[in-house]
C-alpha cells in the first residue's frame, strides 16, 4: 500500500507531500521493510544531488544482481528515471561529500571481477540479443549507469559480447534510454539511428538539417508525408505558432528513421543531438517552477528561449509568465517544450540569476552540462 502510495504521488508531481511523509514517525515505521526507491526519485527531484549521489554505488550493483538473478528485463521503475540512473547522474556533480562518482566506478568495477556475475551478465546480454531486436531496459539501463562512471563494460567482457551489443544496437532507438544506450555503447564514431520522436525535434538546428537534408531520413528516402511542406512552413514563421502545430509536425515525423553518421554531419549538428531530450530533468525543474507567487525572472528567461526558437508557441509566450505563478500545468508544458526544443538546458541557465530557486537552478544547469558532456566526449572525441 505504501509503495502504490508513493507511485502514485511521483507520477501526480507530488514528490514534496512524499518526502514530507516521511517525516512523520508513523509514516516512516509503516514503510520501513519497503523499497525506497520512490523517496531517491522525489529527492532527486528535490535537488537534493548529493543524498542521491551516496546511493548510487549500492544502486547500480543491486541492479546489476537483479539482471543476473532474476533475469529482470524491465526494472520498475524503467529507464532514465530508475534510481540506479537517477543516482549515477547525480555523481556527475562534484560536492564536499567525497567523489561519488569514483566510488561508484569502483564498485561497478568489483562487481564484474567476480567470474561468475560478469559471466552471468554475459549470459543475460546473449540472451536478450536472441529475444528480441534491442536491448532490454534493464541491461541499457546498467551499460549507461556504467557509462556515466565512465566505465565501458566491453573491458569486462568476453570479447563476442562485445559484438552481441553492437547487434542489439543495430536497430534504430525507439526510446530515450535506447537512444543514450546507442551513445555510450557503440564504437566511438559509430553511426546512429533513431525514431524522430526520440530526437529534440523542434530544435532550430535539426529542423534546418531535416529540411536541407543534412540528416538522412529512411534511409535516403526523406521525409515522409507532409513533414517536408510543414517544416518548410514552420521556418517561415515568427511568434504566430501554436503548440498544436508543434505536434502536428512531430505526429507527422513520428516513426521515421533519421541516421547521424558522425564522418557525414557536422560536429555542431552532432552535438545538437547529444544526449537528446532529458527527461529526467523535468521533475526537479517542475519543483523549481512549483511556486504561490509569480516567478521573478521567469518571462525573461522565456523571452531569452523564444529568441532563440522563432516558432516558440505563444501560448507559452512570456506575458503570459509575467504576473501569475505557472501553476502545474504550464510548468510542464513549458518544460516539455524547452525540452523539445534542444533548450532545457538554457532554461535551467537563464533561471540561475532570477528566480527564487536560483541555488537549485544552478546545481540543475551544472548538472545537465556535465550530462550533455559525458555523452559528447564518447561520440566527439573518438
Amino acid at each position: 500500500a505504501v509503495t502504490k502510495r508513493r507511485t502514485r504521488q511521483l507520477a501526480e508531481g507530488l514528490e514534496r507531500s512524499l518526502l514530507e511523509e516521511t517525516e512523520d514517525p508513523a509514516v516512516a515505521a509503516e514503510a520501513a521493510d519497503t523499497a525506497s526507491d520512490e523517496i531517491l526519485q522525489a529527492h532527486f527531484a528535490a535537488c537534493e544531488f548529493g543524498r542521491v549521489a551516496g546511493e548510487a554505488p549500492r544502486l547500480a550493483t543491486a541492479l546489476l544482481d537483479r539482471i543476473v538473478r532474476d533475469g529482470a528485463t524491465e526494472p520498475s521503475p524503467s529507464g532514465l528515471q530508475h534510481p540506479a540512473h537517477l543516482a549515477a547522474t547525480a555523481t556527475l556533480l562534484s560536492g564536499p561529500g567525497g567523489d561519488h562518482r569514483r566510488d561508484l566506478a569502483q564498485a561497478v568495477a568489483a562487481w564484474f571481477r567476480e567470474p561468475a556475475q560478469a559471466a552471468g551478465f554475459g549470459d543475460r546480454l546473449a540472451l536478450a540479443a536472441r529475444a528480441s531486436p534491442g536491448a532490454g531496459t534493464a541491461i541499457a539501463t546498467a551499460w549507461i549507469v556504467a557509462g556515466l562512471a565512465d566505465l565501458d563494460l566491453r573491458t569486462f567482457l568476453p570479447r563476442e559480447a562485445g559484438e552481441t551489443i553492437e547487434r542489439l544496437l543495430e536497430p534504430p532507438a525507439d526510446t530515450t534510454l535506447l537512444w543514450r544506450l546507442a551513445q555510450v555503447a557503440g564504437a566511438p564514431g559509430h553511426v546512429l539511428r533513431a525514431r524522430a520522436e526520440v530526437l529534440p525535434l523542434l530544435d532550430p538546428a535539426v529542423v534546418r538539417a531535416l529540411v536541407e537534408g543534412q540528416l538522412a531520413v529512411n534511409n535516403g528516402r526523406g521525409l515522409p508525408g507532409k513533414a517536408a511542406d510543414l517544416l518548410i512552413d514552420l521556418r517561415e514563421r515568427r511568434g504566430s505558432t501554436m503548440s498544436s502545430d508543434l505536434l502536428r509536425i512531430e505526429n507527422e515525423l513520428k516513426g521515421a528513421e533519421v541516421t547521424a553518421s558522425p564522418e557525414e554531419i557536422p560536429g555542431a549538428l552532432l552535438a545538437t543531438l547529444l544526449p537528446g531530450r532529458l527527461p529526467e530533468f523535468h521533475a526537479p525543474l517542475r519543483l523549481l517552477l512549483d511556486r504561490r507567487e509569480p516567478i521573478p525572472g521567469l518571462s525573461a528567461a522565456i523571452a531569452q528561449l523564444a529568441e532563440e526558437v522563432p516558432w516558440w508557441p505563444r501560448g507559452l509566450a512570456a506575458t503570459a509568465f509575467e504576473d501569475l505563478p505557472p501553476g502545474p500545468t504550464r510548468a510542464a508544458a513549458l518544460i516539455d517544450t524547452a525540452d523539445r526544443s534542444g533548450r532545457l538546458p538554457l532554461l535551467a541557465r537563464s533561471l540561475t540569476g532570477h528566480s527564487d530557486g536560483r541555488h537549485e537552478a544552478r546545481q540543475i544547469a551544472i548538472l545537465i552540462d556535465a550530462v550533455a558532456e559525458r555523452y559528447r566526449v564518447h561520440m566527439l572525441v573518438a
